[in-house]
């Protein structure tokens, strides 16, 4: 049987609601379908950023994150002057998630202020997932945040090694070849002269040790990230290309104590 609710909790759970609804009606009315440089767009903001009570953070996250990028920013912007811990995570979720650079960006600048170790922790984490994109999104905020802690865990994601079978073609080469040699020839059968071509070139064909007209290679593919140099990059003010182990003597020759 679910706990009977509390006082607190139920007045927790009406001042929720009235939030949300009070940003609703304000995205409708003023920020869903108007101009980012309108009078109503601005009297809209003007209205969101003046909310500094944390218990309408759901409310602005839920209702401001289906609108467009103009209106993201804006919630990043109202977000980032909510100090509570509900706003950290759902801009640390933003930077790792939202699918417009800008956004993303804002809501990394957003967290610098914060100083949360925990913040660092998360992005740090996020650089292990399986997700290429979120791996990207979580470096490039580390750099923004200048985490010196993590510069070991980036230089180990600056690129991944991907085994791969490659097909090559190798018909050009083959044709240029039979080409070449794929002049009428005479043989000479009974005392007739009997002038012929090569229909193939017959060393090649399945089953043969030459092989056939294309051949499969397993190869190591490296895929480099550029993303993850640049966060190096804006943490450290070096530059050692993608050598993994350059980076990771910095940090241990640059230790957080220094």
């Amino acid at each position: 049987m679910r706990p009977r609710e509390t006082e607190e909790e139920r007045l927790v759970r009406e001042l929720k609601t009235r939030w949300h609804v009070r940003v609703a009606d304000i995205y409708a009315a003023r920020l869903e379908r108007s101009s980012p440089d309108s009078t109503l767009f601005a009297d809209g903001r003007q209205q969101i950023l003046a909310i500094q009570d944390p218990l309408a953070i759901g409310g602005i996250a839920r209702v401001l994150s289906r609108g467009h990028a103009e209106v993201r920013l804006l919630m990043v912007e109202a977000l980032g002057r909510l100090a509570a811990d509900e706003s950290t995570l759902n801009l640390v979720v933003v930077t790792l998630f939202d699918p417009e650079p800008r956004v993303r960006a804002a809501a990394a600048v957003a967290l610098i202020p914060r100083k949360d170790g925990r913040v660092v922790g998360r992005f740090r984490e996020s650089l292990q997932s399986d997700e290429d994109a979120v791996m990207r999104n979580a470096a490039y905020a580390l750099g923004v945040l200048k985490a010196r802690e993590a510069v070991a865990d980036l230089a180990r994601v600056l690129y991944s090694v991907e085994r791969r079978t490659v097909r090559y073609k190798r018909s050009e080469v083959i044709g240029a070849v039979f080409d070449t040699f794929n002049r009428t020839a005479v043989a000479v059968w009974q005392g007739q002269s009997l002038p012929y071509r090569p229909q193939t070139v017959s060393v090649l064909g399945s089953g043969t040790l030459v092989g056939t007209t294309w051949v499969n290679e397993v190869q190591d593919i490296k895929k480099f990230r550029t993303d993850v140099q640049e966060a190096l990059i804006a943490i450290t003010g070096e530059n050692f290309g993608f050598d993994a182990e350059a980076w990771i003597r910095w940090s241990r020759d640059h230790p957080l104590d220094e």
